[in-house]
């Protein structure tokens, strides 16, 4: 059974002298008997200090490996990370080997196995933190006046609400749209001594389509989180058309033509967490009152 990441920096940090020690202490030469005869390769410990004892450490970061799938692209997320974080040069002596998709054995000092444990912790701070993000469509009520971006709402009436987990740095596409169906064409069919109609149908879709990404704190304090957002709102109304009467056919036939409406929707704003908030203001469909786009983030443990 693995050890998540987390419990695995966790175990490492606090007991690494757990681990397999590679390099053995020096003889005690004070024992007579154990001198070699000839001591002219002894190392001199007056001139040098010993080297450091170096530990044998197993990592499983397969949890990190798969959020970084949604934002590298690359085949081996964690071979990347590693070879990037060792090429900084900040490490004296640490070899690695990969044992398996995400999982590897680093050999070290335990000065650098602590500092490679608090880099890697570092990055999956960054990239495992998600948010609950809501967002709700609904038209200015006649009485008030269209919000201000960034100002806070309260969604009166939303004929479009969505609740959806969302990884930080990690794009998430978010859709919430419905279908109609309507008949676009008639394909005639012979017989024998009979002709008739067959309806081809098909549907035309409304609602709303985003991109969403959610970046860094604005500042040290965490109370502005950074809330990008690209798409559309669409409107789809299905408007019967009378056709002619055809040979065979009793009454007209009937079609149908998608009236589209369509609002693009471009977000960068800062919003501060827990708080819904005016983060785009577009024109209402068929002279309906201005459409409002709010949404909410909230970290999730």
């Amino acid at each position: 059974m693995f050890i998540p990441f987390i419990s695995t920096i966790t175990a490492l940090t606090a007991g690494l002298a757990s681990s397999v020690m590679l390099n053995d202490p020096p003889l005690d030469w004070t024992d007579a008997s154990q001198m070699p005869a000839d001591s002219s390769n002894l190392p001199d410990w007056s001139d040098e200090d010993p080297p450091p004892p170096e530990y044998l450490v197993i990592y499983d970061m397969r949890d990190l490996a798969t959020m970084l799938d949604d934002v590298c692209n690359v085949t081996d997320v964690t071979g990347n990370l590693i070879n990037r974080l060792m090429a900084t040069g900040v490490y004296r002596h640490l070899d690695y080997e990969m044992l398996l998709d995400g999982v590897f054995y680093m050999n070290g000092t335990a000065e650098d196995i602590n500092l490679l444990n608090a880099q890697i912790e570092k990055v999956h701070n960054l990239y495992s933190e998600r948010f609950e993000l809501t967002l709700a469509c609904y038209n200015v009520p006649e009485d008030q006046a269209a919000p201000t971006l960034g100002e806070p709402v309260q969604p009166v009436e939303s004929f479009i609400e969505i609740h959806q987990s969302v990884m930080r740095r990690a794009p998430a596409t978010i859709t919430s749209t419905t279908s109609q169906s309507y008949v676009y064409d008639w394909q005639p069919i012979v017989g024998d001594q009979s002709a008739g109609y067959d309806p081809t149908v098909t549907p035309a879709e409304d609602g709303l389509e985003l991109l969403v990404y959610i970046g860094a704190d604005i500042d040290e304090s965490n109370a502005r989180v950074l809330l990008r957002m690209d798409g559309k709102l669409t409107d789809a109304e299905i408007r019967d058309v009378i056709g002619p009467t055809m040979m065979g056919t009793t009454k007209p036939l009937e079609f149908g033509v998608p009236y589209i409406q369509t609002r693009s929707i471009h977000v960068n704003l800062p919003l501060v967490p827990d708080q819904m908030t005016a983060v785009g203001v577009v024109n209402g469909f068929s002279g309906d009152p201005p459409i409002v786009i709010a949404a909410k983030l909230h970290r999730l443990p």
